[in-house]
């Protein structure tokens, strides 16, 4: 990620965990956690019971400001288990049944300004459970962007930012980088925006569903961190910058972004002939409105990135470099808590600055 800030200085030591880059479901189920990755920012407790996949159908309702509809959870517990830790900060929850549609038992615990509350959904012998609900207004990992915050002004726009623990606010689950999952997602918007994910998108083209609204659907099969998980919704159009390559913004961004970025082919074969292959299929890049607050995102498949960049003379392409390497380091190995994140922002450092001298 790349900040317009400093990030704080974090001692040195700390552990990192590795996705099996080429996960499918049917891949055996991953170990319940290792006992130096307690993670202080979760309430989850992953030694008894932990999330494996989460499964997401969700409308993004730009009037009232809120994501709605279900997530459905896989779980890998312990013998015995009875009940899963989940992160939950500021949802709104209607229910939560198991995979038959029963009721299930839960409550939400004392909460904490910064790390939300812990969720505690009663199992019992249940492992996949569907959770109703919606996210709040003031989700902070929601970027809810009138039309006049655009470069377009007659659209308005949604984007997520979920580093490091803001997923938890419109995402129920175990929302710790050292818990990684895989995920779907279904998501319907009004017909006029177009939606993208942090995934495979499976529908190109939105699905009619019902007056005014389309769905896209999405999947990811490798196991991610959480906070890996993003969305946007917009007046958004395509520019292929190459075979594996491309780039979404608003239309009248498009023709510059497009220049702009139109090494990006280049970079990712430096990268694969200094770092080895680039397992995540596509790498396309999302320009984002003028308002948004970040330098870069890496999240998987599609980078998240300030119109600022866009100058004309390719002086700040850099930041794609930056978060192209995240592919590497920080994507397909983790810090495994946040007090480590200097792991990841230290080697994508150097891995940048060979990636620039490569091109």
């Amino acid at each position: 990620m790349r900040l317009f800030a400093l990030a704080p200085a974090f001692a040195l030591g700390g552990t990192l965990v590795a996705t099996s880059a080429l996960a499918r479901p049917d891949s055996p189920a991953p170990i319940l956690t290792a006992p130096e990755a307690r993670d202080t920012l979760s309430y989850a407790r992953p030694q008894v019971a932990r999330v494996t996949h989460v499964d997401l159908d969700l409308t993004a309702d730009f009037t009232a400001h809120v994501m709605r509809g279900t997530a459905s959870l896989d779980i890998l517990a312990r013998p015995g288990a009875k009940e899963i830790v989940l992160d939950d900060n500021g949802l709104v929850i209607g229910k939560i049944t198991d995979a038959a549609g029963h009721p299930l038992s839960w409550s939400v615990g004392a909460n904490d300004d910064y790390k939300g509350a812990p969720l505690t959904v009663r199992i019992g012998a249940t492992r996949r459970i569907t959770i109703t609900y919606r996210s709040s207004p003031d989700a902070s990992a929601l970027g809810w962007l009138a039309p006049s915050l655009t470069a377009g002004k007659t659209k308005p726009y949604l984007y997520s930012q979920g580093e490091s623990i803001n997923n938890r606010s419109w995402i129920p689950t175990q929302d710790s980088p050292g818990i990684r999952q895989s995920w779907t997602a279904k998501i319907t918007v009004p017909s006029d925006l177009v939606a993208v994910m942090s995934a495979e998108r499976l529908t190109p083209k939105g699905l009619p569903a019902g007056k005014g609204w389309h769905s896209y659907r999405f999947r990811m099969d490798h196991n991610v961190p959480p906070y890996l998980i993003a969305l946007a919704v917009g007046d958004l159009a395509f520019r292929p910058l190459g075979p594996h390559t491309g780039v979404y913004t608003e239309p009248s961004m498009l023709d510059r972004a497009a220049r702009e970025l139109s090494d990006t082919e280049k970079m990712v074969r430096a990268a694969e002939t200094l770092y080895g292959p680039y397992r995540w299929g596509r790498y396309d890049i999302l320009v984002l409105p003028p308002s948004f607050p970040f330098g870069g995102m890496e999240n998987p498949t599609l980078t998240f990135a300030t119109p600022t960049i866009i100058t004309g003379d390719k002086s700040n392409v850099d930041v794609i470099a930056h978060e192209l390497a995240h592919s590497w380091s920080g994507n397909l190995v983790t810090n495994a808590t946040w007090s480590d994140v200097w792991l990841n922002e230290g080697f994508t450092t150097y891995f940048e600055n060979r990636i620039d001298e490569a091109v």
